[in-house]
């Protein structure tokens, strides 16, 4: 199988590489300092880039059957748009592909992840999810002609 994983420089991307290229698993590894991933196998490809620029996302979905996104970031209170606009890029770099298979996770709630966003945040969060399943609904799903959504 061929997966790219984008975030593979450390955490949860890291795992995922190295369990994919134990698996025997040819891997593209899209990480903003290569410098930083120290590992070599002969079915392992660094590439250097970063989700927000739509030409490493196309150089890295090309050809592959799963992508993984695995970003993540420090703990901050700044507006950011690293996970909407990556995984958007994501998916639109998708669309041009058939057959792939899209994982997208994330660390935010679990270990020390206390930071992201506070209480706040929290409470958002536990009020969409509770209109969310009150309603049944999803505000917006994907519209690509292979994605599923699981919600």
């Amino acid at each position: 199988m061929k997966i790219t994983v984008i975030g593979a420089s450390q955490g949860i991307g890291l795992e995922l590489l190295n369990i994919a290229l134990e698996a025997n698993n040819e891997v593209t590894a899209l990480v903003r300092n290569p410098d930083k991933l120290k590992i070599t196998n002969s079915k392992l490809n660094i590439v250097e880039g970063n989700i927000l620029d739509m030409e490493s996302v196309n150089a890295v979905t090309a050809g592959q059957d799963a992508i993984c996104v695995c970003i993540g970031i420090p703990p901050t209170r700044k507006p950011l748009n690293l996970f909407s606009q990556g995984t958007a890029n994501v998916i639109a770099a998708m669309g041009q592909q058939q057959n792939q298979k899209l994982i997208a996770v994330t660390g935010i709630g679990a270990g020390d992840s206390k930071g992201h966003g506070g209480s706040y945040m929290a409470k958002c969060l536990i009020l969409s999810f509770s209109e969310l399943v009150m309603t049944k609904r999803i505000a917006k799903k994907p519209s690509s002609r292979q994605a599923m959504w699981i919600g």
